[in-house]
């Protein structure tokens, strides 16, 4: 299968769109997790990088149904380490590992945190096995001359608008979203983005979910070369979806 996105020059952004990066493996149900004794020793092996532990927050579910009355249940949600600068979160369930950071820079800080995180569980927790592996980018993105869904024609990839930006409609769209799920080599990508407009502003958003579902042992410098595949591809439809315009509003800096 030919990849349909050509990988891209690496730019940072002075004004950058990136609301959230997420990582995460998921893995065999581990129910040692559970409980505080299950997962000491794996804080342990993270403090130095996550040194603030967050109080165990609770989860609240809804079950709803034919002939069911929507009843609410509380579950203890998963364990959270904090950097202490809070600019990135650990989390941990039962099932799985994450990294996220709403003040991402560049990969190579994402990637030595989350391969550190890899490390202490295969250590501590004898996880040994990944079921998937997913990369998460969100950019939401404003202009100051974007406010109608049309303006963004001057920003965008033009098939990224569909319908939304076309004459029929004449400028009445407020919301436009749409999710499109692509398979790839070696993975998939789920992409949803969309143009959300308000009072004399708008909002477009790029969601990518780059992951795979293989069911095989977790080799950690493999799993890090899937993660910077990922990333690649990531970046490459975002900026392939944006044109020199909104790159040059973004405030581009060249990244080796």
């Amino acid at each position: 299968m030919v990849t349909p996105l050509e990988d891209q020059p690496r730019l940072v952004f002075r004004n950058n769109p990136l609301k959230l990066v997420v990582a995460q493996v998921r893995f065999p149900p581990l129910y040692s997790l559970e409980q505080a004794a299950g997962v000491a020793d794996f804080q342990a092996a993270i403090r130095e990088i996550f040194p603030v532990a967050e109080t165990r927050a609770q989860e609240v579910s809804v079950t709803v149904g034919p002939g069911v009355v929507g009843s609410a249940q509380t579950r203890p949600g998963p364990w959270r380490f904090l950097s202490a600068d809070g600019r990135y979160v650990a989390a941990i369930g039962t099932d799985f590992l994450n990294l996220e950071t709403n003040r991402y820079e560049r990969f190579e800080a994402f990637e030595s945190r989350f391969k550190s995180l890899l490390e202490a569980a295969r250590s501590t927790l004898a996880i040994d096995r990944r079921l998937r592996l997913g990369l998460r980018y969100v950019d939401e993105m404003q202009h100051p001359s974007a406010v109608k869904v049309t303006d963004w024609r001057q920003l965008l990839r033009p098939e990224l608008l569909g319908i939304a930006a076309g004459e029929m409609l004449a400028d009445r769209v407020t919301q436009a979203l749409q999710q499109i799920s692509v398979e790839m080599d070696d993975g998939k990508l789920t992409i949803r983005h969309g143009y959300l407009g308000t009072d004399g502003s708008s909002t477009y958003a790029i969601d990518v979910d780059a992951y795979d579902e293989a069911n095989e042992p977790l080799d950690i410098e493999k799993t890090m070369g899937d993660l910077m595949r990922f990333k690649r591809w990531a970046w490459s439809f975002f900026r392939q979806s944006i044109n020199d315009v909104m790159v040059e509003y973004l405030g581009p800096e060249a990244l080796t």
